[in-house]
């Protein structure tokens, strides 16, 4: 399964930041993020999304809003920003980052 790469991580108390290495699967590995998390975004956005590559994303913002953990989702030219905050377990959030990301030396 292909992973997005992770290039820098930030970390505070109740929140942190991702910045991700886009690639053209990033947007089919974020909706499957988002299915495990239970967020419905892609379901309910399913008449108004024009496709899931990565160029038709770009410059866009997607929330992700659960019981369990909110983030922002920023579509650069080059980079994907996650900022999770909202976190009711780190472990929870880390166990399905862990199973669509990996760490850019670990290529």
């Amino acid at each position: 399964m292909k992973k997005l790469i992770i290039k820098t991580r930030t970390n505070w108390e109740k929140k942190f930041y991702l910045k991700v290495k886009a690639t053209d699967d990033s947007i089919k590995i974020i909706k499957k993020i988002f299915k495990d998390f239970g967020d419905d975004y892609f379901i309910d956005m399913q008449g108004q999304i024009k496709g899931l590559t990565y160029e038709k994303w770009k410059d866009q913002w997607i929330p992700l809003i659960t019981k369990k953990v909110s983030a922002d989702i920023i579509c650069g030219c080059k980079f994907i920003h996650f900022i999770f905050y909202n976190l009711k377990n780190f472990d929870y959030v880390n166990k399905i980052i862990d199973k669509y990301m990996e760490w850019e030396n670990e290529n």
